[in-house]
C-alpha cells in the first residue's frame, strides 16, 4: 500500500515567516543607512584611512547598534511601551523640514567632506575608534528601528538578522570603496544620498510612532 505524501504546511509557513523576517531586516537596514553610505564615501575618499579600518569600524558600529537593540528588546514590557515611539518625532520632524525646504527652493544642507568629521588620528587604533564613534553617534533611530524589528523574536532570528546586517554592511563598504576609488563623482553620489535621506528619515520616524503604538497613546492622553 503506497502512502501519500502529506504536505508540510507547518514547515512551509515557518519558511515563509523566516523569509518575511529576513526581508524586513534587510529593508530596515537599507532604510536606516542612506546617510551611512554618504559617510562611508567620505571616509573612503580620505587617504588618511585604510580601507580595512573603515570596514572594521563600520562593522563594529553595526554590532554595537544590534547589541543595544537586543538589550532593549530584553527589557520586557518597557520595549513595547508607547513612549519609546516618541523618539520617532525627531527624525519625522527633521525629515519633513528637509523635504519642505527642498520643495520651497532651498538648497539641501550638506556639509563639505572636510567638516563632517575631525582630522584623522595618527594611530590605526585611533582611526578605527573614530570611525566607530562617528558611525554610532548618529544611529539612535537605527537602534530603535532594529529594536522594533527584533522584539518578540527568538535567538535563531537574532542570529539570522546579525548575518544579514553583517553581509549588507560588507556590501555597503565595498560599494562605497569602489565608488570612492573609481571615476564616479563622489559629490554627485553624496548629493543623491542627501536627496533620498529626508524621505527615509521621515519614514523611519513614522514607522517608530506606528510600531510602538504611540499615535494611539497620544490620542488617548488628549
Amino acid at each position: 500500500m503506497a502512502w501519500a505524501r502529506r504536505p508540510c504546511f507547518g514547515r512551509e509557513k515557518t519558511l515563509d515567516t523566516l523569509l518575511a523576517f529576513l526581508a524586513a531586516a534587510a529593508a530596515a537596514y537599507m532604510s536606516t543607512n542612506i546617510d551611512g553610505f554618504a559617510l562611508l564615501l567620505d571616509f573612503f575618499g580620505d587617504e588618511s584611512y585604510r580601507a580595512v579600518e573603515i570596514a572594521v569600524g563600520q562593522l563594529a558600529s553595526v554590532a554595537i547598534q544590534l547589541g543595544v537593540s537586543i538589550a532593549i528588546t530584553n527589557i520586557g514590557h518597557v520595549a513595547e511601551a508607547p513612549f519609546i515611539g516618541l523618539a520617532g518625532i525627531v527624525p519625522l520632524v527633521a525629515g519633513l523640514r528637509r523635504i519642505a525646504g527642498r520643495r520651497s527652493g532651498g538648497v539641501p544642507q550638506s556639509a563639505p567632506a572636510a567638516t563632517l568629521r575631525p582630522r584623522a588620528p595618527q594611530g590605526s587604533v585611533g582611526r578605527l575608534a573614530l570611525v566607530v564613534t562617528i558611525a554610532t553617534c548618529g544611529a539612535v533611530d537605527n537602534v530603535l528601528v532594529y529594536a522594533g524589528l527584533l522584539a518578540g523574536h527568538g535567538v535563531a532570528d537574532l542570529v539570522y538578522a546579525s548575518i544579514i546586517f553583517a553581509a549588507l554592511t560588507a556590501s555597503l563598504c565595498l560599494l562605497a570603496f569602489a565608488a570612492a576609488r573609481s571615476r564616479v563623482s563622489v559629490p554627485g553620489l553624496r548629493a543623491v544620498a542627501a536627496r533620498i535621506a529626508p524621505f527615509m528619515t521621515t519614514a523611519i520616524g513614522a514607522a517608530l510612532l506606528i510600531r510602538f503604538g504611540t499615535f494611539g497613546w497620544i490620542y488617548a492622553l488628549a
